[in-house]
């Protein structure tokens, strides 16, 4: 079938493609500015309330900002229902998820707060990739 707006290929029984039709799923708008808020915080307590020596954290803070400076990109793609987003947010929230199990093995307690949420999130937007992924049929 194709899109009745623009013509692009769409599923089965669907009048509009996922860039005419598509609404952001309920979450992932609060999700996205809650995260833009609050990450840079819980990054910060992660690294303050650990057993972990200085240099050890120093060193991780400087191997992970990059994943804390990542995510914001993918917020506006997720906040927009873009295609490349939705993977992209997969992987850095379950990446999010395993620096927590790493901070409560290290014994920072915020570690756990971390590998749920993060681990949370990532399943529920893993669960939304009808809208951002979906399926296409050839004429």
């Amino acid at each position: 079938m194709s899109c009745e707006v623009c013509g692009a290929s769409t599923r089965d029984g669907a009048k509009l493609c996922r860039d005419c039709g598509a609404p952001t799923p309920k979450y992932i708008e609060a999700i996205c500015v809650l995260a833009l808020v609050v990450d840079p915080f819980w990054f910060a307590l992660l690294f303050s309330v650990t057993v972990i020596p200085p240099s050890v954290a120093e060193t991780s803070l400087l191997f992970l900002s990059p994943l804390l400076v990542a995510k914001f990109p993918i917020y506006y793609g997720l906040f927009r229902a873009k295609k490349w987003a939705w993977g992209w947010a997969v992987v850095l929230f379950v990446a999010g998820a395993l620096v927590g199990l790493v901070a409560l093995w290290f014994g920072s307690p915020s570690g756990f707060v971390t590998l749920l949420g993060n681990g949370a999130i990532a399943a529920y937007i893993y669960s939304k990739h009808e809208v951002y992924v979906p399926a296409t049929t050839t004429a």
